[in-house]
């Protein structure tokens, strides 16, 4: 008796850990959809009118408005076509063309006078306007060390 007890338990749980044939898995893939959190907020603001804005319930709900709108990845699964431009580094013929500005012998007033003028001229997004505002903060930082230093 003992033993077909045994067996009959021994089989029984022995299924318990084989996998089923009827059994579908749900599929658990991510969705590019947002989620919907209208529910939680309508609940959180209720929550804050019944407890007051700072009662632990009200900030129990409000964090779980915060969880849920944490959980939004659209962003981050935008296809590559919609992905921001790149900057487009100044080559070394560009920065030598457009050197209009000389570093050694030229006032921080001056290049910033340069550098308004090659803005208005070239456009602010131009190569030649980059490197005249670029020369203008390498000239305020050379002076700015050399008064620091006690050089100049």
């Amino acid at each position: 008796m003992k033993l077909a007890l045994t067996s009959a338990l021994l089989v029984a749980s022995a299924s318990a850990f084989a996998p089923s044939a009827t059994f579908v898995r749900p599929s658990v893939a991510l969705s590019n959809a947002r989620v919907d959190s209208a529910d939680a907020v309508n609940a959180a603001m209720e929550a804050s009118e019944k407890f007051g804005k700072t009662s632990p319930e009200a900030r129990s709900a409000w964090d779980i408005v915060e969880e849920m709108d944490a959980s939004d990845n659209s962003e981050a699964v935008k296809p590559a076509g919609e992905a921001i431009p790149a900057v487009t580094p100044i080559s070394m013929e560009e920065k030598d063309a457009s050197a209009t500005i000389s570093s050694e012998s030229v006032s921080v007033q001056e290049a910033i006078a340069e550098a308004k003028r090659i803005t208005e001229e070239k456009g602010i997004s131009s190569p030649e306007a980059r490197v005249a505002w670029e020369t203008v903060e390498e000239i305020g930082a050379t002076e700015s060390h050399h008064k620091s230093t006690g050089q100049g």
